[in-house]
């Protein structure tokens, strides 16, 4: 039987609220850009419990006043459920959601201060619903918002393979992935294209300069040649004057 665990905050309601506004931002932020509380642990009681307020309002099941835990990210299993790292907190894991799931105690105590990976990762329908419910909570947030949220929907720092992603991954935010992957490619084409391009007209520049260094050898070689032939000539009618001009003086 699942235990019920009285709310926090009324989070279901006040999580649209304005004062939860600054908050949500942080906690859906880049881990890379904004590390939200960076390899500490949590001892201030209003941070701490609106994270985790958040993340009862994602995960958890409300019924009235009352949430209803869900299952273990990891074994998918309900005994005495943590707030868990990926990244874990001596490796400088940070309190950004998308370092954040739910732990067992039994599985917090097995993995230690060792990151989570997705071989841990026992049922991988438990990561589908998180990141559906993900993508609910940032489609109805966003509508009445200014500044919208945004996910990156990877796990930790990994990016999740693609066969992964089809499986876990919304529709429309695996189409989106899979666009963006096509335009790397049509970059990374274009790019190496243009490099050959590059590199093709650099050799094209190199041989026509090494034509033109023969051609000018040669030009150069031909005029030595010449004049070499003329002085040679010059010295024979030198020389055939001269054997005249002593005949005549004989």
């Amino acid at each position: 039987m699942q235990r019920k665990v009285n709310c926090f905050k009324g989070c279901h309601k006040d999580l649209f609220k304005p004062k939860f506004k600054n908050f949500i931002e942080l906690i859906f932020s880049d881990m890379n850009k904004f590390p939200l509380f960076k390899g500490k642990r949590l001892n201030d009681r209003n941070d701490n419990n609106n994270i985790k307020c958040i993340l009862q309002y994602l995960f958890w099941n409300v019924k009235g006043k009352n949430c209803i835990p869900c299952l273990c990210d990891v074994c998918g299993k309900n005994k005495g459920i943590i707030m868990g790292h990926i990244i874990s907190r001596d490796n400088g894991g940070t309190y950004n959601l998308q370092n954040l799931l739910w732990t067992c105690q039994s599985c917090e105590d097995k993995i230690g201060s060792n990151n989570i990976t997705l071989n841990h990762i026992q049922n991988k329908n438990l990561l589908k619903k998180k990141y559906q419910k993900i993508f609910q909570f940032i489609q109805e947030y966003n509508k009445n918002k200014k500044n919208f949220l945004s996910f990156n929907y990877n796990f930790g720092n990994i990016e999740i393979d693609e066969k992964l992603q089809k499986l876990i991954l919304p529709s429309q935010e695996f189409k989106k992935k899979e666009h963006q992957r096509k335009l790397l490619e049509n970059f990374k084409q274009i790019s190496s294209q243009a490099s050959l391009k590059k590199f093709k007209s650099k050799s094209q520049r190199s041989n026509r300069s090494k034509s033109k260094k023969k051609t000018k050898n040669q030009w150069s070689s031909s005029q030595t040649s010449r004049r070499s032939h003329k002085s040679k000539r010059s010295q024979k009618k030198s020389q055939k004057s001269s054997t005249i001009d002593n005949w005549d003086d004989s």
